[in-house]
């Protein structure tokens, strides 16, 4: 007895020691310059990791793992020989290699993006082999949560190819094994089923079939209630993909296990509602109007969590959750969820359940947005239920959640369609009174948070609200407050909104303190939710020049500069082709005469035209022809440059994306269609330009195609003739 409690003592120890260190590691490369950090933990990492000894080469990935999130940025420079040295730890005999080796994979695949998705063919046969013959159940759930990531990210050509060996693995798991491997594989399906899309059909029916199976079981275990709700929310991916006509049938029997769900008791009630709220809105955007027979089943339940108070904040684990726990106290996922909960717990009061508080969050979250999509897609079968829905809404919108107030924003403005619906305007009355009293309500709210709010997603959710009315309403609605909308939109363009200033002021606090910026989850997420924010700018753009024409030139105009600047070579060419396609779209919806253009832009224009993006050479090329055309015969000293440059784009080889070729066909059309384009000019770029038809892709650039056509053989010009006819 002595020497067990001894064995127990010193497995103890080790355990705490393993711990502290992996939590001194992560302190300090969250603290320290992170270049330096991994430049000295390289070496020795890479020596354990490569060593015989199993405590060192354990000690080697545990380490990893530890320091891939906030040293993501130089460890994608080494990806290759990383990825080898765990993949080889994956199929190692010893069971606490692979555990380890799974989670530094996991920690790889979720902060190494985009990077390591183009190791997808090494990494995805590699996590099959797990899945179909490693019998530890953490390594299995490791291993679907690395499937999940690369499942969800990658294109749908690259996934096809993995689509029958992964949904034949997944269903079996699904089918039977520990609840939390089932759980896992369901996730699983959901991601590949949304990034496959159509491609998933094949798979539908076996996949219906067992997520069907588990829906009609009976059970009251907490945990199988929650993997009856992952499975209706997986069914709502899958509908997505597979379409109304596949997905039809059976959309009366997931609707009636998710409503009879929702009144079952459980432990983990929060989470259940939540999944089952996106599957209602699923459900929704799939039925749209026919959705309308749900609505006194769905609406009670998603009114009152959104207008429940969060009133328990103490769950105290069941048996279970404690037995699962000491089952994995050896792996290094148990200290680094210890490690997550000691941060969460840090500065809270004793007996705060911070993921109980961050389950209701998103429950009540999932609730609004649902509210939203429902309105929306019932149209004026929802006016019953558009008071309350608004009402409900309007007591968030300033709410200390940013996850809430982005779905209250997001759903405030679909409130407006379904009350559009039902009070149509008139040629007298362009907007009913009513609509124009919530329009009211709306409209400040959304404004306001555009300059006030701190956080990105929000913005972006008030900008999308915003763009929607302006699409639904009208000039006569939004008159009032377009000077107004044009203001918000200047303030995000010269970055001065809370959410950019507020980023602005941590990122000097973490220089001050040494923090070292390298970690996904700062920088990079950052400035992709910027990338999204000054992206819908252009979108609320765009709508308000449908709306008001050339009457918008000159606030373009004055705008233009925070355009330009973001289509300089050292910016990302997510901005460069989002800055390009949005001068584009305004130049043609406008019809404004561009020859003031010509100096700011061309120059800038035929850089783009050869740049290593698609995206950017295609909107390149689509906005020379638009620019090139509205300054008719001031842009003819333009056009050999013009032609020139678009000429290798119409000469690209099969495999780049076809819309590059269309729209630099489409250009050429529009310039050759400029009255007072000169003949040699045409002549010389001509053959090319008919090997590169027809139009494979843009159909839009069908129509000058085939007017430049038209025109070239009724001109009957000598040189021409034999090329046309």
């Amino acid at each position: 007895e002595q020497q067990e409690e001894d064995d127990e003592d010193g497995n103890y120890a080790e355990e705490t020691a393993h711990k502290y260190a992996a939590e001194l590691m992560d302190l300090l490369s969250d603290t320290l310059p992170t270049r330096k950090i991994w430049a000295s933990a390289a070496p020795l990492i890479a020596q354990n990791i490569q060593s015989q000894d199993l405590n060192l080469k354990k000690s080697g990935l545990a380490a990893l793992a530890v320091l891939t999130e906030n040293c993501c940025e130089s460890m994608k420079e080494h990806l290759p020989g990383i990825i080898s040295w765990v993949l080889q730890c994956l199929v190692h005999p010893a069971r606490l290699v692979r555990e380890v080796a799974c989670v530094a994979l996991s920690q790889i695949s979720e902060y190494c993006l985009p990077e390591v998705l183009t190791y997808h063919q090494q990494i995805m046969p590699a996590i099959f082999h797990v899945l179909s013959s490693d019998p530890d159940k953490l390594i299995q759930r490791k291993a679907c949560l690395v499937c999940q990531v690369f499942s969800s990210r990658l294109s749908p050509s690259d996934i096809k190819p993995y689509l029958s060996q992964m949904v034949e693995r997944l269903l079996q798991l699904t089918l039977s094994g520990p609840i939390e491997i089932r759980d896992a594989a369901v996730m699983c399906i959901s991601a590949a089923a949304i990034s496959s899309g159509p491609d998933f059909t094949p798979f539908f029916p076996a996949t219906v079939s067992v997520l069907q199976n588990i829906l009609q079981t009976p059970s009251s275990d907490d945990r199988e209630i929650v993997l009856k709700a992952r499975s209706l929310e997986t069914l709502g991916a899958i509908s997505r993909s597979v379409g109304r006509e596949q997905f039809g049938p059976y959309v009366n029997g997931a609707m009636r296990a998710a409503v009879e769900g929702l009144s079952v008791p459980s432990a983990f009630v929060l989470e259940a509602q939540d999944m089952t709220f996106s599957f209602f809105s699923d459900m929704a955007e799939l039925l749209k109007a026919e959705f309308a027979l749900y609505l006194p089943a769905v609406m009670p339940p998603i009114f009152k969590v959104i207008d429940d108070e969060e009133e328990q904040l103490v769950c105290n684990p069941t048996n279970e959750d404690e037995e699962e726990g000491a089952e994995a106290s050896a792996a290094l996922e148990r200290d680094m969820e210890d490690e997550e909960l000691d941060d969460d717990d840090e500065g809270t009061d004793a007996g705060f359940d911070f993921e109980y508080h961050m389950s209701f969050v998103e429950t009540k979250a999932s609730a609004c947005r649902a509210a939203g999509t429902i309105g929306n897609a019932t149209g004026a079968s929802f006016a019953p239920y558009i008071q309350q829905s608004a009402m409900s809404l309007l007591n968030y919108v300033k709410d200390p959640a940013s996850e809430i107030r982005s779905a209250v924003f997001f759903s405030l403005s679909l409130m407006l369609p379904p009350a559009h619906a039902v009070l149509p305007p008139t040629p007298e009355q362009p907007i009913h009174p009513t609509t124009r009293a919530l329009l009211d309500r709306v409209m400040p709210i959304l404004l306001a948070a555009c300059e006030e709010d701190d956080s990105r997603e929000v913005v972006i959710n008030a900008l999308d609200g915003i763009s929607l009315v302006c699409k639904l309403l009208g000039p006569a609605a939004i008159n009032s407050y377009a000077e107004e909308i044009a203001k918000k939109l200047t303030i995000i363009l010269e970055h001065k909104a809370s959410c950019q200033t507020s980023d602005e002021e941590e990122n000097d606090e973490e220089s001050q303190q040494g923090g070292s910026g390298d970690s996904a989850m700062g920088g990079e997420a950052e400035e992709d939710r910027e990338i999204d924010l000054f992206e819908t700018v252009g979108e609320v753009l765009v709508e308000l020049v449908k709306l008001f024409g050339d009457k918008m030139v000159p606030y373009f105009l004055s705008i233009l500069p925070h355009f330009t600047k973001l289509l300089h070579p050292d910016n990302i060419h997510y901005y460069r082709s989002m800055a390009m396609g949005t001068i584009a779209e305004f130049i043609r919806i406008s019809g404004m005469d561009t020859t003031s253009l010509i100096p700011v832009l061309f120059k800038t224009i035929i850089q783009c035209l050869a740049d290593a993006n698609d995206v950017c050479r295609r909107n390149s090329a689509y906005c020379l022809g638009y620019l090139m055309k509205q300054a008719g015969a001031n842009g003819i000293p333009y056009h050999m440059t013009a032609l020139q440059g678009l000429s290798p784009l119409i000469q690209l080889a099969d495999g780049v994306d076809p819309e590059v070729r269309d729209n630099a066909a489409g250009a050429i059309a529009r310039i050759i269609l400029v009255p007072g384009t000169t003949v040699p000019v045409v002549s010389q770029v001509l053959p090319v330009w008919l090997k590169a038809l027809p139009v494979q892709s843009d159909m839009e650039e069908v129509v000058p195609v085939l007017m430049t056509i038209t025109t070239l053989i009724q001109s009957k010009l000598s040189e021409i003739a034999p090329l046309v006819l």
